[in-house]
């Protein structure tokens, strides 16, 4: 971001190089900022940073001519300011659009408003879609019928998808309708009749139930029939239509309509016996009817019934105790009998499985976790199967079974079967100087890690000795688990973690208040540490036994951390 007023001034060469350089930097970075450069001038460039605008200063220099917007995020140009700005090629997302300039120029003259326009906010219409306007002869006149029309967003997204192409939409061209003609479809709902009438175009609403449809010479309308016209018979519809006679018609004008010689008299005939046709209804038939009880459906008790069935041959009477026993069998139940098994798993034929003797192996458990040499199973009931294979604790039967000696920093790696370990942590030896140097503390713990896998080990070295000064502190050992950080002594380390104490803790062998000479009275203040000298040991000073002059003194001896495995 840089800005300059492109004025230098008369100044020392070094500063003038350094105005020219700031001066050119401005220059190449389009003046880009936050806000506006102090000092402007006609037709000057200017990135303006917070809303990414490209600026330019018009001829005048009273003002900013805004010229795009960048997406700095995708590498894009978000927008260009077009108004009157001609765009030879014009792409809508990934598809190109072939409509002509001559094409679009069409849009050009129409007299329909924003407001109109705006309805194609939010049309899902894709740009394959609108290239079918590619090679349409609609003229602006024939556009212009949609000026003033009230169709919705809704109502142009039935054109999204559409088939239609380019000869059927020509054949629109020269077609008169009118804006009022073309809302007539609006509203338009189920019955509607869209009809010409002596004005225009007009919509008809669906008549109500029992209206005929009439027509005059300029117009159509329903109407409900009047006693002056034809009558007729209408049925009531549905599953059971019931006839009826329409408005002003009577029962005599039907009769009339069948025919001459109907009567509407209550004439009695008589039919004697024998004298209508074959299967004639007789007196004999007649006293039988009357015989039977109305509502009859049979003459026989259930007894009487299911004796007879008892009595007939191949019956298949289904007896009480045919009931009982099909209660007794399970649904879907088939008749199966079980086979017999052998080899590890055994079976009879009432279906009874067993488990041969020494057959049952570690692959045949069900256990929750793999197994480990030296685990025991245990039963754990809330687990996979109720059993767990665990490493054994110390009260059952575990011992002694390893050791590593660590005199460097490296990792221990638990052995398998391992559960507790005894670690000795010894610090290396102070440095000797004036005086003897320190011993290195040593603490013992007694671990559990049945959890743990590995663990970091560090041992610390041996300090420097030195002839004027004491010597140099040894280092700390420690071993760190990811759950223990065990030092021979609680310290704080740079990060701010405090470190754990042993179980038990030696302290080193150094005696403060001591001289250089003496003889071997250095060897009376010297424990050589927990290790008797091998390891974290002080060193001891020195003296020169010709001139009796200091030089320096021994270094201390290196620490050791001692692992001792149980299972």
């Amino acid at each position: 971001m840089s800005q300059h007023d492109f004025t230098i001034g008369n100044q020392l060469f070094p500063d003038t190089r350094t105005d020219l350089n700031n001066a050119l930097v401005a220059l190449a970075s389009n003046s880009s900022g936050s806000a506006e450069p102090s000092t402007t001038y006609a037709n000057q460039w200017w990135y303006e940073t917070d809303t990414n605008t490209l600026k330019i200063r018009n001829e005048a220099n009273s003002a900013w001519i805004s010229v795009a917007v960048l997406d700095q995020t995708s590498n894009n140009v978000l927008s260009i300011n077009t108004q009157g700005l001609t765009i030879s090629n014009l792409t809508l997302s990934s598809t190109a659009v072939t409509a002509t300039g001559a094409e679009l120029n069409k849009l050009s003259g129409t007299s329909v408003t924003s407001g109109e326009l705006d309805i194609l906010s939010g049309a899902n219409v894709t740009s394959a879609e609108l290239n079918k306007l590619s090679g349409a002869n609609v003229t602006t006149t024939e556009l212009d019928i949609l000026s003033g029309a009230n169709v919705t967003t809704a109502e142009l997204d039935i054109l999204s998808g559409a088939t239609v192409t380019t000869a059927e939409l020509n054949k629109l061209s020269g077609a008169n309708v009118t804006t009022a003609e073309l809302n007539q479809l609006d509203d338009i709902t189920r019955g509607s009749i869209i009809y010409g009438d002596s004005v225009g175009t007009a919509r008809l609403a669906k008549g109500t139930d029992g209206q005929v449809l009439t027509a005059t010479a300029t117009d159509i309308n329903w109407e409900t029939p009047s006693v002056s016209d034809p009558a007729a018979i209408i049925s009531s519809g549905g599953s059971s239509p019931t006839p009826s006679l329409a408005t002003g018609i009577t029962a005599g004008e039907v009769r009339t309509l069948i025919g001459a010689g109907v009567s509407d008299s209550d004439t009695t005939y008589s039919i004697q016996d024998g004298e209508l046709s074959e299967n004639n209804f007789t007196n004999a038939d007649h006293t039988k009817l009357d015989g039977i009880e109305t509502g009859a459906t049979a003459d026989q008790t259930n007894a009487e019934i299911r004796a007879a069935v008892d009595a007939a041959t191949d019956s298949n009477v289904f007896t009480d105790a045919d009931h009982s026993k099909l209660d007794g069998i399970a649904a879907s139940a088939n008749n199966y009998s079980h086979p017999n098994h052998s080899g590890e798993v055994t079976s009879s034929a009432d279906g009874a499985t067993v488990i041969a003797d020494n057959v049952v192996d570690e692959a045949n458990l069900k256990v929750s976790n793999a197994a480990v040499n030296g685990y025991v199973l245990t039963a754990q009931s809330a687990n996979t199967g109720g059993l767990t294979w665990a490493a054994a604790s110390s009260g059952g039967g575990g011992g002694l079974q390893s050791h590593q000696i660590f005199d460097a920093s490296g990792t221990w790696t638990k052995p398998t079967g391992i559960n507790k370990v005894v670690v000795y942590i010894t610090d290396g030896g102070a440095g000797g100087g004036l005086v003897q140097g320190q011993d290195g503390a040593t603490s013992i713990s007694i671990i559990d890690v049945s959890s743990i896998s590995t663990a970091t080990i560090t041992v610390g070295a041996g300090g420097a000795g030195s002839a004027f000064t004491n010597g140099a502190s040894g280092g700390y050992s420690s071993w760190s688990d990811g759950t223990n950080l065990i030092t021979t002594a609680q310290i704080t380390l740079g990060d701010g973690t405090v470190t754990t104490p042993g179980d038990l803790e030696i302290e080193n062998g150094f005696v403060s208040g001591a001289t250089v000479g003496g003889g071997d009275s250095y060897a009376a203040r010297h424990t050589g540490g927990f290790w008797g000298g091998s390891f974290g040991q002080g060193g001891y000073p020195r003296l020169d036994p010709d001139s009796g002059a200091n030089i320096s003194g021994g270094a201390g001896t290196d620490g050791l951390i001692y692992v001792v495995e149980y299972s």
